[in-house]
């Protein structure tokens, strides 16, 4: 497989696709979940404000260098991790809503900036032996990360993603997603977060 550089991650233009499970029409209660993680993970608070979208209190979104997101794959971690960028358009989109599932679950994010300048190719290349199984068929046939991308990780396996936004939903005819598809793309959210909950729930 041809590996693409970092600085070249694609946003999901033309995969707006559900990868997980059938979406929620409305936002249901639900109950607060569990995410044990067995490795410490190094990040920081992240900072939001670029997303321009979110509207409502803010969940626990961490940032982490991308080589601390490869260690819940090679270290049998388990998490949230959402790789996107704040200059992505859909990523724009998609964080309002992953931010009202992870504060409805009353789970932590792990933002992995994929516009960061400073990974190497050798780390590209370790993401990839992790999660290219997700990765999708880009205009030229060739397997590619698009973002905004997240991954529910469980003991060290993806256990569920999503890339993009909604079925139906073309960014170049609406400036933004109406309600009933940000219903939707939550609710996507809300039941890829539940695949990396403890057993015991």
């Amino acid at each position: 497989m041809k590996i693409k550089s970092l600085g070249k991650v694609l946003c999901a233009a033309v995969l707006c696709m559900s990868a997980c499970s059938a979406p929620a029409s409305e936002t249901p209660e639900e109950e607060p979940v569990t995410i044990t993680n067995k490795i410490e993970i190094q990040s920081t608070p992240a900072d939001m404000d670029g997303y321009i979208w979110i509207d409502e209190e803010r969940a626990d979104f961490q940032l982490i260098p991308l080589r601390e997101s490869i260690r819940f794959f090679e270290e049998g971690g388990s998490g949230i991790l959402y790789y996107g960028k704040v200059n992505c358009d859909w990523c724009q989109r998609a964080v309002p809503q992953l931010n009202r599932a992870a504060r409805d679950l009353g789970v932590t994010v792990y933002y992995v900036d994929v516009s960061d300048a400073a990974v190497s190719f050798e780390e590209y290349e370790a993401l990839v032996k992790c999660i290219d199984s997700t990765f999708r068929i880009d205009d030229t046939g060739e397997k590619a990360f698009f973002v905004p991308e997240v991954i529910a990780v469980k003991d060290g396996e993806v256990v569920g993603y999503h890339i993009s936004l909604v079925d139906g939903y073309d960014i170049t005819k609406s400036e933004q997603m109406s309600d009933s598809q940000k219903d939707e793309l939550a609710g996507i959210y809300r039941e890829v977060i539940k695949k990396a909950k403890d057993q015991d729930q």
